[in-house]
């Protein structure tokens, strides 16, 4: 199943963001997972949350997607954070390696100190070969309106056991659009296990550092655990 960008959980950590061989015609799956985290920084304050994930895949290459999250802030009801979809092609080269190219649009409503609108539209060319993959985005409207933002990230698996993955995620943010100076640059950094039960199931413990931080050094940007478990249909 093809995921979006680096952007969230289980989704955004599965590594194998880029088509296999053989392709599933509709997947999805459910997660539940303490934080939900977009490039490094928690959209929930350390908060739990669930996921509802749809993807269609096409012989073609040609796939679409998306999720739904929903989390439980302090001192308030359960509510919905925001959704996400995504529309692609990607194919493989002779050498064995995937290519991948697609938008992703996102739409979500932290609840931090004040209610802030995360709202943005994205781009991204990507390349796997094995358990390796990078990808470069452009965000329109990343971290607030008006502002355009580069991302790169590097994303690594290693299979030590069967059902068993170290997993770790490299991702520099760059703006494009006003620079500042203090935090024109920035970057996250995810290690992880997971382990699967069939396939069917599956449990991810992973920890994220973003730095620098920006100031004020807020809750939310700090570095933390995040524990998730997916259960796949």
């Amino acid at each position: 199943m093809n995921t979006p960008s680096a952007s969230g959980v289980a989704l955004a950590l599965a590594i194998a963001a880029l088509p296999a061989t053989t392709r599933a015609q509709v997947s999805g799956g459910v997660t539940l997972a303490s934080d939900y985290r977009v490039r490094g920084v928690s959209l929930t304050d350390g908060r739990g949350v669930a996921v509802a994930s749809l993807a269609y895949d096409h012989e073609s290459g040609v796939y679409a997607g998306g999720s739904i999250v929903a989390h439980d802030p302090a001192e308030r009801d359960v509510r919905l954070l925001g959704w996400q979809g995504y529309a692609g092609v990607s194919g493989r080269l002779r050498t064995g390696s995937s290519w991948d190219v697609g938008v992703t649009r996102v739409d979500m409503e932290p609840y931090f100190d004040r209610r802030y609108s995360l709202e943005y539209t994205q781009v991204h060319v990507g390349l796997a070969h094995g358990d390796v993959s990078g990808r470069l985005s452009v965000a329109s409207g990343y971290p607030r309106k008006g502002v355009e933002t580069a991302y790169a990230e590097l994303n690594a698996a290693l299979r030590p056991a069967d059902g068993w993955r170290l997993i770790g995620h490299v991702g520099l943010q760059s703006r494009l659009t006003e620079r500042r100076g203090d935090d024109d640059e920035r970057l996250d950094v995810t290690v992880g296990v997971a382990r699967s039960f069939g396939k069917r199931a599956e449990a991810l413990l992973s920890w994220t550092v973003l730095t620098p931080r920006p100031e004020p050094r807020v809750t939310w940007t700090r570095p933390g655990l995040t524990a998730a478990l997916t259960v796949y249909f």
